[in-house]
């Protein structure tokens, strides 16, 4: 029997649980990983002459800022051997969902680290009364500010934008997936399906279709799960007539060795208030995504 190759995964927290499906295909010999935002600068050259052993690279496609793990020079080193994909990002299933910001600093949430409920945010930016949040919530409303209208059309169009400039398209496989089950824990944290999804492209990619690259992977351990989960909001199943529900709590980020803590909209939301009041309002802005934080900022603006 040939030696099996082996195969080095370079990616942002997502890179473990894809190390896990690819080990789990039985196609590699050995599969190791990193997230490179661990890497610091004078280390690059050192971890690439490391990631060069390897027959086969499997890597988000990195900019210029990363130097020799660049995707241009990757593909120069590697050729075929090397596949990119991009960023796992997709707004589209939660569209609410935003980063805070307290000047130049990224607000961490008492709750869900860095992660915010949009809705609520705006609620208490402008003064509404937290009850009317619970209501809009429930009754699957949001204001017009968060173009629930266009919100996953122009989620998959920025990915088919990505899918451009790399070899492993990713905007038909959320499109697909999270039209049939809650596949995103957050904008950025996809689930296992999303990433078995990319692993058999890449696995097709490198072997042809003939060759199997599936996995169990209901018993692959895929850390991103123990962290932040948030539910797809009624306004969104509406919306896009998705044909399942959402476990309707957010998991909270607990303390360390702590169980996790489940709460629902209405208690998330009156704590979320509670940790805003506390907060210097004035400073307090919307950061990410683009777009949605553009119009928040701007309607807060207007309201204050």
């Amino acid at each position: 029997m040939a030696k099996l190759p082996t195969c080095f995964v370079i990616g942002n927290c997502t890179h473990r649980p894809i190390q896990a499906y690819l080990s789990a295909t039985g196609l590699f010999s050995e599969v190791e990983s990193m997230a490179l935002f661990t890497v610091k600068k004078e280390g690059f050259g050192e971890a690439f002459e490391r990631v060069k052993t390897y027959d086969y690279v499997f890597s988000i496609a990195h900019g210029a800022i990363w130097g020799p793990f660049e995707a241009a020079n990757l593909k120069s080193v590697f050729g075929k051997r090397a596949a990119t994909f991009a960023t796992p990002f997709f707004t589209g299933l939660h569209p609410d969902l935003i980063y805070a910001a307290n000047g130049q600093a990224r607000v961490q949430s008492a709750l869900l680290g860095d992660y915010h409920s949009g809705l609520v945010f705006w609620g208490f930016m402008t003064g509404q009364p937290v009850e009317e949040i619970i209501e809009m919530y429930h009754g699957a409303e949001l204001p017009p500010l968060f173009a629930l209208e266009t919100a996953w059309q122009d989620a998959i169009t920025e990915l088919h934008a990505r899918d451009r400039h790399v070899d492993i398209p990713s905007a038909p496989v959320f499109d697909r997936v999270c039209r049939e089950k809650p596949a995103m824990l957050t904008f950025n944290h996809p689930s296992m399906d999303i990433i078995a999804a990319l692993c058999r492209a890449f696995c097709a990619r490198l072997f042809g279709e003939d060759v199997p690259a599936w996995a169990d992977y209901g018993n692959i351990y895929h850390h991103l799960t123990s962290d932040v989960r948030i539910p797809v909001m009624p306004a969104a199943l509406r919306a896009y007539q998705l044909p399942y529900l959402s476990l309707p709590t957010y998991k909270c980020r607990p303390k360390p060795h702590a169980k996790d803590v489940y709460l629902r909209f209405d208690d998330f939301a009156r704590l979320s208030y509670q940790d805003y009041a506390a907060q210097p309002r004035g400073r307090l802005t919307a950061a990410t995504p683009t777009g949605l934080a553009a119009r928040l900022n701007a309607a807060i603006g207007q309201a204050l």
